[in-house]
């Protein structure tokens, strides 16, 4: 038993080097697509204030920077490496929709998708709830600080006709005050998220299992019930 044992550690430890490259790749392809949408921007494609979307991608860069240099010159293999790079994962993504607001709401997902690839469950929840506070600040600053987000600052909970009638009769808008009006509403959006990636982890780990279960049966003699480490 305790060669199976010694076989599934071996199997969750490649699971783990596999993970790591996930985050590894997924983390270059984000810098590479914030550059490009940078540039594109600059070149006058999109319509973002250049100081706000420059600032975005230096901040989200820098901190994503530290992950590259750790996984290719450190061991891929060792557990504790994913909550720290989810930690910066989520502050990246959260400061890109601080100051980006609405048009980078998505990227909220990204964290709890790259959390998933490692097939822990105790990872995914970690990040949901690092996640939320996310969420929460990113909200807040954002605000304040970013790209205006004219759905909560001007209570957005209307269809257009409504906006049009305000328009047309000139009585004007009834600004809101509080900056965290849709944390909540994106959280629970985010908690179903997590429940559905929960399922995919759990099973993934039970592959995990069984791959261990075969090999070590495979490589096991059937005469002497040895296991054979060569």
């Amino acid at each position: 038993m305790s060669d199976f044992k010694k076989q599934y550690d071996k199997e969750l430890q490649y699971q783990e080097i596999k993970s790591n490259r996930y985050t590894l790749n997924g983390v270059i392809m984000f810098i590479i697509m914030e550059l490009i949408i940078w540039i594109l921007n600059m070149i006058g494609l999109f319509e973002i204030d250049s100081t706000t979307i420059t600032t975005a991608a230096v901040i989200s860069i820098v901190l994503l920077i530290p992950i590259i240099l750790v996984l290719t010159k450190c061991d891929m293999s060792k557990n504790s490496y994913k909550y720290i790079f989810l930690t910066f994962i989520c502050i990246a993504t959260g400061v890109v929709c601080a100051l980006l607001s609405y048009h980078a709401v998505l990227l909220y997902v990204v964290p709890l998708l790259f959390a998933a690839h490692y097939r822990h469950r105790k990872a995914l929840w970690f990040t949901y709830i690092i996640n939320s506070v996310s969420v929460l600040l990113s909200m807040v600053l954002g605000f304040f600080y970013g790209i205006c987000d004219l759905n909560l600052l001007f209570e957005g909970s209307h269809k257009r006709d409504w906006y049009l009638t305000v328009v047309a009769s000139g009585t004007g808008y009834s600004f809101n005050s509080d900056p965290v009006f849709g944390v909540l509403p994106r959280c629970m959006i985010l908690l179903v998220i997590t429940f559905m990636l929960q399922d995919i982890v759990l099973r993934s780990s039970e592959d995990e299992l069984r791959i261990a279960q075969l090999t070590y049966l495979k490589e096991t003699d059937s005469g002497t019930k040895v296991f054979n480490k060569n």
